[in-house]
């Protein structure tokens, strides 16, 4: 069972969002959800906790289930700028009549624009209606930086050492390490244990803790300490998560407004209700 509380000044209808989530507004008794094969029910009650006498009723009216904040965000706009093409097609087919009986067929009038750019805003995620956001989630991003290479000891040997804080432990990891300069070699990683001699082209990863040593640690040849080594593994980082799906195809319509401005000098705006995209812009 989940309480939420909140405050209205004014009679009338107060949209509100509930977010079962949010631990910072919601008080939850007992284990929460508990899915089942049959889906899951809610049931809601409503009580008034004001000093004055209620008059009149209250309660929920017209409540809606959505599966993700993302999904309320509906009249968000996509921007896109440094357009290098933007072409125009109208199709007015004829009805197949004899003579002078034919006519054009107004049911099958269509309109096309391609709309070429090189910048868009953030969440052109809209613009393909097989893409919808999921959730944000923890992952593993690719990420690519210089470490200094420190001297360290480990079972009698002497290794160089480099320190990976952000290291990403949730999937098959792949740590590439190579030298900070063109004419550069990559090391090769090598699945032992500290305390063997590494040759300058092999490098071990330490997935665990080791000798008081933290996992994501990496030994190489000590003729690397006090030079610069480039290393690209998965940083752990919050990403959200956008899933390829067919449930916005029946309900995703755009409105297009494009300026213009012709070889008068004159800005037009050219506005277009009810738009399907079929295929993303590029």
């Amino acid at each position: 069972m989940y309480t939420y509380t909140f405050n209205t000044s004014a009679p009338g209808y107060v949209l509100r969002t509930v977010d079962f989530a949010d631990s910072r507004v919601m008080t939850q008794t007992g284990t929460g959800w508990k899915p089942t094969d049959h889906g899951v029910v809610v049931t809601y009650e409503v009580t008034y906790k004001g000093d004055d006498a209620l008059t009149g009723h209250i309660g929920f009216s017209s409540p809606a289930i959505v599966n993700d904040r993302s999904e309320l965000r509906k009249f968000s706009n996509v921007l896109l700028s440094c357009l290098t093409s933007f072409t125009h097609n109208v199709s007015v087919p004829a009805t197949d009549a004899r003579c002078f009986g034919r006519q054009y067929d107004k049911a099958q009038v269509e309109i096309t624009k391609e709309i070429t750019a090189t910048t868009t805003s953030c969440n052109d995620y809209w613009l393909n209606p097989l893409q919808s956001m999921s959730k944000k989630m923890t992952s593993g991003v690719p990420v690519t930086d210089s470490f200094t290479v420190e001297e360290i000891t480990v079972d009698g040997k002497r290794y160089g050492s480099l320190l990976i804080p952000d290291l990403y432990y949730e999937d098959c990891n792949t740590i590439t390490v190579s030298s900070d300069h063109c004419a550069c070699t990559y090391l090769s990683s090598m699945p032992m244990s500290p305390g063997v001699d590494l040759e300058d082209d092999e490098f071990i990863a330490m997935t665990q803790q080791y000798h008081g040593y933290d996992r994501g640690t990496v030994l190489v040849n000590p003729m690397y300490i006090g030079e610069k080594l480039l290393v690209t593994y998965n940083g752990e980082r919050d990403v959200e998560l956008i899933v390829a799906n067919d449930k916005r195809l029946r309900n995703t319509h755009f409105r297009v407004i494009q300026k213009v401005e012709n070889t008068r000098g004159i800005k037009e705006y050219y506005v277009f209700n009810n738009v399907l995209i079929t295929e993303k812009l590029s």
